[in-house]
């Protein structure tokens, strides 16, 4: 008998520990409904019936970390959020430009170097840049040249440079006649200074260009006939042929004389045409037909 009372204590001392796991159990898992919470980069909590947890990084960077404990559902959860701010990109896009010609100056010809000839043309564009967009070409006494409406960017051509090195090989200083030269229109320099073609090429440029500034033109920028004829004591018909609207070609040569170096740059069509406009004056770029790039206009 005593045997028999005590499995039966047992057996009951068994069943009420299982009750009492049970109830543990249920009174835990129905407490939290088997949830997930869910903490996003703008501190907010998600809930759903998953019944784990997720940490992301604060801050709308990078996460450093991400902590998960995965459980088993064991009860129909309600999921609450809230969300995060959308976060907004902002893509900006510039576009850098050059004051250089749209094309490489380069030539079969070895008689000039490939950054001589770049050399002009950049210099040529950088003027004619700073001129059309009036801000720093002195004209004579009267002030800043006024911008330009409608220049155009020069590029560097072979046929240009060819009758220049005829021009140049001859070492004759005077303009030759245009027969020789087709539709081109020339400026020649005669360089005595010290230095190299590189030097030459900058005296040159800056010699023809200066013209502007020492003698100085209408401001209405018109080419009269009394611009024509100025002797050359206070011409500007070199300075106006490098700055003409719608010179498009240039091209340009040097050769070694005796004593000193020549140099010629051809242009074409040619500009200094009488009663016709240098330039219109207006706002940059304003009567541009496509593109325009440090006020001028692209070909």
């Amino acid at each position: 008998m005593v045997h028999g009372r005590t499995e039966s204590c047992t057996m009951r001392s068994d069943h009420f520990r299982e009750l009492a796991s049970k109830k543990f159990l249920f009174s835990f898992f129905g407490a939290t409904g088997g949830q997930e919470t869910t903490t996003t980069a703008a501190g907010s909590t998600t809930t759903t019936a998953a019944g784990s947890t997720t940490t992301t990084a604060a801050g709308g960077g990078a996460a450093n970390g991400t902590s998960s404990t995965n459980g088993t559902a064991a009860g129909n959860g309600t999921a609450n959020s809230t969300t995060a701010a959308p976060v907004t990109t902002t893509t900006i896009t510039t576009t850098t430009s050059t004051i250089n010609g749209s094309e490489p100056a380069n030539c079969d010809s070895t008689q000039l170097s490939s950054t001589i000839r770049q050399r002009f043309l950049d210099r040529h564009n950088e003027l004619r840049g700073s001129l059309a967009r009036g801000q720093g070409e002195r004209n004579g006494a009267g002030g800043l040249a006024p911008p330009a409406a409608n220049m155009y960017r020069m590029r560097y051509t072979c046929q240009a440079e060819s009758f220049a090195q005829t021009h140049v090989n001859s070492c004759n200083d005077q303009v030759i006649p245009p027969e020789d030269r087709l539709s081109h229109k020339e400026n020649v320099y005669r360089f005595e200074g010290g230095g190299g073609p590189a030097d030459a090429a900058e005296a040159a440029m800056n010699n023809w260009w200066s013209q502007l500034a020492n003698y100085g033109v209408p401001s209405n920028m018109q080419f009269t006939q009394q611009l024509r004829n100025r002797p050359v004591s206070n011409a500007i018909t070199k300075w106006s042929k490098m700055a003409w609207w719608n010179n498009l070609q240039v091209g340009c040569a040097i050769n070694q004389c005796d004593g000193f170096q020549l140099v010629v740059c051809m242009y074409s069509p040619g500009g200094n045409d009488v009663d016709k406009p240098i330039y219109n004056v207006g706002a940059p770029c304003s009567q541009c037909p496509g593109q325009c790039f440090d006020g001028l206009c692209s070909q």
